[in-house]
C-alpha cells in the first residue's frame, strides 16, 4: 500500500515538474530578429550594424539558385536577382520555440526525468548568446532578396 502510493506521489510530481524546461526556453526573446519582404539594406544596417563582409558579385544571380552548399537559404523573392550580399554577425539565439516544444516533449515522454538534463540546459542558454551569422543578398535596388542564419564557427 505504502509503496503504491509513494508510487503515485513520485508519478505527480514528475509530471507537474514536466515542462519547466520548456517555458524557460519559451520566455527568450526572439533574437532571430525575422526579415520581411521589401527590408532594405538601409533597415538591415541599422538594425544589425555594420556588415563585417560586404561584396558586390561577380554576376547578378537569380534568389532561386542561392541555396548551395548545404545551407538553406529564405528566399523572399524569388524571381529577383542578387546583386550584393552583406555578412552581419549578431549575438543571440535561434530557434527558441522550436527547442522549447522539443523540451516539453521530452519531459512529457519521460515523465518529468529529461527535466534533468533540459532544466540546465535552458538556463545555460538564456545566460550565454550564441554568435550568429546573417548574411543577406540584396537587390541592385537595395531590397533584401534573401537571407541566411547560421551560427558562427568559433574554431
Amino acid at each position: 500500500m505504502l509503496k503504491g502510493a509513494y508510487l503515485i506521489s513520485m508519478f505527480a510530481i514528475a509530471v507537474c515538474c514536466a515542462g519547466c524546461a520548456a517555458t524557460i526556453l519559451q520566455s527568450a526573446p526572439d533574437q532571430s530578429q525575422v526579415i520581411r519582404t521589401g527590408s532594405t539594406e538601409a533597415e538591415i544596417t541599422q538594425r544589425f550594424g555594420k556588415p563585417v563582409q560586404s561584396s558586390r558579385l561577380a554576376s547578378p544571380t537569380p534568389a532561386q539558385s542561392l541555396n548551395g552548399h548545404g545551407q538553406s537559404v529564405t528566399v523572399l523573392s524569388p524571381a529577383g536577382l542578387a546583386d550584393s550580399q552583406a555578412i552581419f554577425e549578431w549575438k543571440g539565439r535561434l530557434d527558441s520555440k522550436a527547442r522549447a516544444g522539443q523540451a516539453g516533449f521530452d519531459s512529457f515522454m519521460t515523465l518529468g526525468l529529461a527535466e534533468l538534463y533540459w532544466i540546465p540546459k535552458a538556463l545555460w542558454e538564456r545566460t550565454f548568446d550564441e554568435v550568429l551569422q546573417l548574411t543577406v543578398w540584396f537587390s541592385a535596388s537595395g531590397e533584401v532578396v534573401a537571407y541566411h542564419w547560421k551560427q558562427r564557427d568559433t574554431n
